[in-house]
């Protein structure tokens, strides 16, 4: 007599526009995680041409939004379709470590949190820098996150479908800052945890959407009202870690060095940001002096690992395939 076969117990959504061979990258990684049963759903969220089956491995569910819904829409999608008890979401130009999900769906079953993320490898798709960013600690979370980001890319994240439908889902008129609002949301109701490895490759590349930087101060004054009254009852500033010395790095990376000198002056009022009022009379006198003293781009010591130096993506085209 045939066994049934065991039901996969994550499901891996990856919403994707105009990347064909960044997210071939994307659905080999996911596909060869160890240990896991999954499924993969890609959310073609209006690519022109359109996503085909042909393009990808088998074994891969492929929807298609008619129109460009947008990320945070595409994602709620995936969620809705998905027939497992956790989601894993992974963005089409990253890529994760083949221990990636076994490790979270460990920590995350056995501290029974609703979800769990990982620290990343930033890895610079033009110049080949790589950097490190480590997980956060889990303790306090709901309140960190009010100051700063601090569970960072979605495709570090796994979280209980259940709960990710409980609170709504990602908000769809959001972009930038989808991710953001959706663990301040999560950490509100449930316990998160962190991974102590950093298993995800987050690619930087100009195009994406996190540089866009009007929209980031249009959404970021959004969720500032949004979450005024949790700041409120915690005391704290929403946003004052992180966000404002992320735009002035942005302006700096324009040129636009007064700009960029007003946010390190914004980022110095948060007392573990006092330097940035140093960075922000450095950067008036050029890049010359703000490299005075700048550590080295390695990982804390730690040296990248061998999953990261994957060739089977295709170069990202210079106009092609920006976010949305």
């Amino acid at each position: 007599m045939r066994q049934p076969q065991t039901p996969p117990e994550v499901s891996v959504v990856i919403p994707t526009y105009n990347r064909p061979g960044l997210l071939r990258r994307a659905v080999t990684s996911a596909l060869g995680q160890d240990d896991v049963r999954l499924e993969v759903i890609v959310v073609d969220d209006g690519s022109s041409p359109r996503v085909t089956a042909d393009a990808l491995p088998s074994g891969v569910t492929i929807v298609r939004n008619s129109e460009d819904g947008g990320v945070a829409t595409a994602r709620n999608l995936g969620a809705q379709l998905a027939q497992t008890p956790w989601l894993a979401f992974l963005d089409d130009d990253d890529w994760w470590a083949p221990d990636h999900l076994c490790r979270l769906l460990s920590v995350a079953n056995a501290s029974a949190a609703g979800f769990a993320y990982a620290g990343r490898w930033n890895v610079n798709l033009a110049t080949g820098e790589v950097t490190l960013s480590p997980a956060l600690p889990a303790q306090e979370l709901a309140t960190r996150l009010l100051h700063e980001n601090a569970v960072g890319t979605p495709s570090g994240v796994i979280v209980q479908r259940s709960l990710y439908l409980d609170v709504g889902g990602s908000d769809p008129s959001l972009a930038a800052m989808a991710d953001w609002d959706l663990w301040i949301r999560l950490a509100g109701v449930a316990r998160g945890v962190a991974s102590p490895v950093a298993t995800v490759a987050y690619a930087v590349h100009d195009q994406n959407m996190s540089s866009d930087i009007p929209q980031l101060l249009t959404e970021f004054t959004r969720l500032t009202e949004r979450h005024a009254q949790a700041c409120q009852r915690n005391r704290v500033r929403f946003g004052d870690v992180g966000f404002p010395r992320w735009i002035a790095r942005l302006y700096r990376d324009e040129g636009r060095r007064v700009r960029a000198a007003s946010w390190y002056l914004r980022s110095a009022r948060a007392p573990t940001c006092r330097l940035d009022a140093v960075r922000a009379v450095g950067v008036l006198l050029g890049e010359r002096v703000m490299r005075v003293g700048q550590r080295p781009a390695i990982g804390q010591g730690v040296p990248p690992p061998d999953w990261l130096n994957d060739p089977t993506a295709d170069p990202l085209p210079v106009h092609a395939g920006a976010e949305h």
